[in-house]
């Protein structure tokens, strides 16, 4: 067992050591291009909470959410509307996906995802809350259609 951990050991002042190679690829840069508005609409889902952990319909029907894509590590945004009301608007930070795009959202008790795929221009959403002494742990995820529209800053 020893000579293992002599063979990993030396591996890693190997690499620690050395300097770095030509072929290393530098840490992303942020892109700049218009940004890209998406409508997602049909959105359906689950909520999973403490203490039962059973997944349950969460009410999202008849919603919309309008995804504001500003492009890879650029500022995005993401708000919910039910009827002809908004109420629920939030920034985070794009990232380019293969076929698509992710907004992610840090928020004081809750992390979300908003990915987009272009491929079947569709919207999966999920979150993950932390709980308190309101509201339990929760895990939510939805999917909903999208089609191009929207203009930022606009509702």
């Amino acid at each position: 067992m020893t000579g293992i951990y002599r063979m990993v050991w030396a591996a890693a002042a190997i690499l620690l050591c050395s300097p770095p190679s030509a072929s290393a690829q530098a840490p992303p840069k942020a892109v700049s291009r218009p940004a890209l508005a998406y409508v997602c609409s049909n959105v359906t889902g689950v909520i999973i909470t403490a203490p039962r952990w059973q997944s349950e319909s969460d009410g999202a029907s008849g919603q919309e959410v309008r995804l504001v894509f500003g492009g890879d590590l650029a500022p995005s945004s993401v708000s919910w509307r039910k009827g002809e009301s908004t109420y629920y608007e939030t920034d985070g930070v794009g990232f380019s996906l293969g076929s698509g795009f992710a907004i992610l959202i840090h928020a004081e008790d809750r992390i979300e995802t908003y990915v987009y795929s272009a491929g079947t221009t569709e919207l999966l959403f999920s979150s993950t809350r932390l709980g308190s002494k309101v509201l339990p742990n929760a895990m939510k995820a939805f999917r909903g259609t999208c089609t191009p529209g929207g203009e930022k800053g606009k509702d």
